[in-house]
């Protein structure tokens, strides 16, 4: 056994060799007069044990004891405390500074000496496993434990230690946070292990694109935050916000996945004239809501007159959430008409909300829905509810079809096609009476996967129309790259008194005649529109001059 002795009194020393030696000859001992000496011994090479004198004039024992546990020295010896004082609240004392015996000099002796010993290096030991404990227990509560990164409690803590010296040194505090885009859907679609892998290859692309010296933490799902300081943090934010978008716009390789998950990013600084935490945290997520409301995968610096807009998408989504618990969504159809008899062909069913005493139409929700991802959820309860109601009308008429908007949203949840099946079959529903309207923008946006999702969905046999056609770039390719039988024209075509619209919608309406697409010209409300329709002879008609979205009871049916 190595030993050191560190005592200022050689006779001491010579004693405690003697009655060591006479039990094991080798041991081996390295002696020290000073405290100075003996840190300088611990400094230099290991010991299997440490004999302290408490007595080191011009100081004591604990001195090194309490030099030991500073950075970065690190106590990785067992001390037995020596003293020729007897008193109980010393020995004590010098445990709690980190020795791990005490032992009276007048009572030295083989069998005292080896006691001490055992018990120093047993509690060394315990103590090493319990330090060990603390320390895996400390990381647990700091960082996170699916990317490393730290965690709320870690950020919380390093934004005290950033806004004291921001103070000090006259600089700014910028965080910059941010989330995945449609995150949700990828979770949904692709399950939530998936899920994660997508969050740790965030985490590592993130990490390749910042300094080092910021702080980078995830706060729960697929919400990050970074916090930076400097003299013009907010100009270092908005560069760094933009490298994080780009570097997350690539797609993420998951096993044989391949996912695309972009980011949106809000920025808030304590210019704003708060350094409280919870009001800069509050005003960079309304900044990322912002960037979420104008497209997605941008930066946005919060500005003050986004707190009205927040708070009113707030309340929204608290609507939208109550809705769906109480049922307060429903669904109206509008009658679409053959032009050359005016017997009703089919109805769309177009989602109402109920709020208190009003009722909102879809276009004063839906873009809510889709930011809050419960577009998945409605969706998948109109489609049911429109399937669920097509026999019930076809007792009434002989209608064709039943028509439902599909949300570009939904066009890449993975389970939409399973429940359309399940629908169909459920309600005893032919396909071919049920048409899915897709906005033009949609195919416009459209990737793989919302190309595959469609094909899937005609190759069950439903139809497919394309919606609002004329409102934007009208496409011809929409009408060829994807498998479309229906179109309906843009309402302001209809309604325009413009000459120029009139004759882009009978240009249309001729490509579509020559495409052999059957055309449905929306928006009709006065007799002079009704008979510009018939001049075009067009299959179908639909708007308020025909009959305005209603509901309809389902009589004793539930939707299941």
């Amino acid at each position: 056994m190595k030993i050191l002795i560190v005592d200022d009194d050689l006779v001491d020393r010579e004693h405690i060799k003697r009655i060591l030696r006479s039990d094991d000859p080798a041991h081996e001992f390295v002696e020290a007069h000073s405290l100075e000496q003996g840190l300088s011994y611990l400094k230099q090479d290991t010991f299997d044990l440490v004999l302290l004198d408490y007595r080191m004039p011009p100081g004591d024992g604990v001195l090194l004891l309490d030099e030991l546990r500073k950075p970065p020295m690190k106590n990785e010896t067992p001390i037995v405390m020596l003293s020729n004082s007897e008193d109980i609240e010393l020995s004590q004392e010098c445990i709690r500074k980190g020795a791990q015996d005490f032992l009276v000099k007048g009572n030295i002796s083989v069998a005292a000496l080896k006691r001490a010993i055992a018990h120093a290096k047993t509690r060394f030991e315990e103590e090493k496993v319990q330090h060990q404990h603390f320390v895996e227990t400390k990381k647990i509560a700091e960082r996170d434990s699916l990317t490393g990164l730290a965690n709320r409690y870690l950020f919380e803590q390093a934004y005290a230690i950033y806004r004291s010296n921001a103070k000090r040194k006259d600089t700014q505090i910028a965080i910059i946070m941010f989330d995945l885009d449609h995150f949700k859907q990828i979770n949904d679609s692709c399950g939530h292990a998936v899920g994660d892998e997508v969050l740790k290859h965030v985490a590592k692309r993130v990490q390749k694109v910042i300094r080092g010296s910021e702080v980078f933490a995830r706060l729960g799902g697929d919400e990050f935050v970074i916090l930076l300081s400097g003299k013009s943090s907010g100009n270092e934010a908005s560069n760094l916000a933009r490298r994080i978008v780009k570097s997350l716009s690539e797609p993420f390789d998951v096993g044989k996945r391949r996912v695309n998950a972009t980011a949106s990013v809000g920025i808030a600084t304590d210019l704003e004239g708060h350094d409280d935490l919870d009001n800069i945290m509050r005003h960079a997520d309304i900044a990322l809501y912002r960037a979420k409301r104008t497209g997605r995968n941008q930066v946005c610096f919060f500005q003050q007159d986004m707190q009205v807009e927040f708070e009113k998408s707030s309340v929204m989504e608290i609507i939208l959430k109550e809705a769906l618990y109480n049922q307060q969504i429903d669904v109206h159809f509008q009658p679409v008409q053959h032009l050359a008899n005016r017997n009703i062909a089919g109805y769309e069913g177009l989602m109402r909300l109920h709020k208190s005493d009003q009722i909102l139409e879809a276009k004063e929700f839906i873009n809510f829905a889709e930011e809050t991802g419960l577009i998945w959820e409605i969706g998948r309860w109109s489609i049911e509810m429109a399937i669920a109601t097509l026999p019930n009308l076809q007792t009434r008429a002989s209608i064709q079809f039943i028509s439902i908007n599909l949300s570009t949203h939904q066009l890449v949840d993975e389970t939409l096609y399973d429940h359309i099946c399940y629908c169909l079959r459920t309600y005893e529903v032919d396909a071919s009476h049920v048409v899915f309207e897709i906005d033009e923008k949609a195919l416009l946006q459209g990737g793989g996967r919302r190309r595959q999702c469609l094909q899937s969905i005609a190759d069950l046999g439903c139809r497919l129309a394309l919606d609002n056609f004329g409102a934007g770039v009208s496409a011809i390719s929409c009408l060829t790259d994807f498998p479309i039988s229906l179109v309906k024209t843009s309402p302001h075509l209809i309604q325009s008194n413009l000459k120029r619209d009139r004759v882009k919608l009978k240009g249309i309406v001729q490509m579509l005649h020559t495409l052999n697409i059957e055309t449905v010209i929306k928006g009709i409300e006065t007799e002079e529109q009704h008979k510009f329709a018939e001049e075009l002879a067009v299959e179908y008609v639909q708007g308020y001059y025909y009959g305005k979205p209603k509901p309809i009871a389902l009589g004793s049916m539930d939707v299941k």
